[in-house]
């Protein structure tokens, strides 16, 4: 199985297999935010409709989401409808979801057919799916390939003026003979901590891999090679001189 991140895209591809992994989809956000205050329209369309663009180029027959599949902590039954209705319009033959820290209890909205796979992760083979929120054990950790999410990768670049900039990102650790790769968030307004900052908050398992964040090679959506994470420090605090 080889997985490579779709050009454009927020999601991983296998082309052998015909399965797609994204993360982070975060159904139902705009509810947690009007708690707060902050209105946003309903964004169950627009995320759909990028899923079904890329399901229906790719010829997708399984898709896996990789933890936080919905937003709200608690009091699950305000998304229920909206969960079942955009699960169900998927065009997949497969749909496995990874329990991550936003997705207690969703078993309770879950409809049925659908694949839930405990917080510990999925492997496939070699592969190792986990959301990243939590330690994993060596069933995955020792898998050849780790995909993570939860931390919603993004990168502080600044222009000539010193404004900054945030971008979604993917990270890749190369080790020996393993790699983990850092999916960015699926919902395009989930951009997260910058890598590049001190506001930056890793996975628990690179911490078990004894892998370095800085370390880390960094690539835009549009596949664009940065550098390494180590040499993108400076732009989060000054402009390119």
């Amino acid at each position: 199985m080889v997985l490579l991140p779709l050009q454009g895209e927020r999601a991983l591809f296998d082309e052998e297999s015909k399965m797609i992994v994204i993360g982070d989809i975060h159904l139902g956000f705009e509810l947690t935010l009007l708690d707060r205050g902050i209105h946003i329209p309903n964004q169950d369309k627009v995320i759909l409709a990028a899923l079904k663009g890329i399901i229906g180029k790719t010829g997708c027959r399984r898709l896996i989401i990789n933890g936080d599949a919905v937003d709200p902590l608690f009091r699950k039954w305000r998304i229920r409808e909206r969960f079942q209705r955009f699960i169900q319009a998927v065009p997949c033959e497969e749909i496995h979801i990874v329990k991550g820290n936003h997705d207690a209890r969703i078993e309770e909205i879950l409809p049925p057919g659908v694949n839930l796979h405990p917080s510990d992760g999925l492997r496939i083979g070699d592969v190792a799916i986990l959301h990243g929120h939590r330690k994993s054990s060596r069933r995955f950790l020792s898998c050849k390939t780790i995909i993570i999410s939860h931390s919603h990768p993004a990168l502080i670049l600044r222009d000539e003026l010193g404004i900054p900039l945030r971008e979604s990102c993917w990270l890749r650790w190369m080790g020996k003979n393993q790699e983990i790769i850092v999916i960015p968030p699926f919902n395009p307004y989930m951009v997260g901590h910058p890598v590049n900052s001190i506001e930056r908050k890793p996975s628990p398992v690179f911490n078990q891999m004894n892998a370095g964040i800085d370390d880390c090679d960094v690539y835009l959506l549009d596949g664009s090679y940065l550098g390494k994470v180590s040499d993108l420090i400076r732009y989060a605090y000054s402009s390119p001189s």
